[in-house]
């Protein structure tokens, strides 16, 4: 009990003296200094948000085909060689024979291909029963060929390509292709950006009747 007494009186004694000594020690803290005002020119600007760079569009000019590649899943299918001109060929399209009779051809008298071409560029070969030509590779694959690339290397496409895709491929008689507009266009259709592949369609038979047609379009450049 004289403990328990004790101490409560160190208690009370504590607290009272804490509590008479509050005032004097908040008397001793120095006052708060006055906050600045801050004036609107201190207030960081927000800065502009970037624009975003938007790249031009790769041009390249009309020129002469100098390349084509047309790739395939099977190796032995795989088109990849020169372009080399032939005569022209609005009234009749014959590809050089002899040394020749193998290689790809494009057409002087149509348009040459470019980001911006006047028409469409014809690029034509043979394909022979007798002569390994590389468009014996393109005839066989018939039908397949729709939505594949077509890739065409200019004069003036330095290392780049441009990039096509097969929209339609047609087996005409050979009386019926002069006709086809859905291959030459309709009076008054824009063909810019197309590119029509002509080979002999090889049936087997001996006899070559029919042509083998691809038509494709322009979607961009590659490289």
């Amino acid at each position: 009990m004289l403990v328990l007494l004790g101490a409560a009186a160190v208690i009370y004694s504590l607290w009272f003296r804490s509590s008479t000594e509050q005032p004097q020690l908040s008397q001793q803290l120095p006052a708060p200094s006055p906050v600045a005002p801050v004036s609107a020119s201190q207030v960081p600007t927000p800065t502009a948000t970037p624009e975003p760079i938007v790249e031009s569009p790769i041009v390249i000019e009309p020129s002469a085909p100098v390349g084509i590649f047309i790739p395939s899943d099977d190796p032995d299918l795989v088109i990849s060689t020169e372009v080399k001109p032939m005569e022209p060929c609005q009234e009749l399209i014959d590809p050089p024979r002899g040394s020749g009779v193998g290689d790809i051809y494009y057409c002087t008298d149509f348009a040459m291909p470019g980001t911006d071409s006047e028409g469409k560029t014809v690029i034509a070969g043979h394909a022979s029963q007798k002569v390994d030509t590389w468009l014996n590779r393109l005839q066989v694959q018939g039908d397949s060929m729709l939505g594949r690339q077509i890739l065409l290397q200019t004069a003036s496409s330095d290392q780049r390509w441009l990039e096509y895709i097969v929209t339609g491929v047609y087996q005409p008689a050979k009386e019926e292709l002069p006709y086809m507009t859905e291959v030459w266009g309709a009076p008054g259709e824009s063909t810019s950006g197309r590119v029509v592949v002509v080979t002999c369609l090889i049936d087997g038979s001996g006899t070559i009747t029919h042509n083998y047609v691809v038509v494709a379009e322009l979607i961009g450049v590659k490289g």
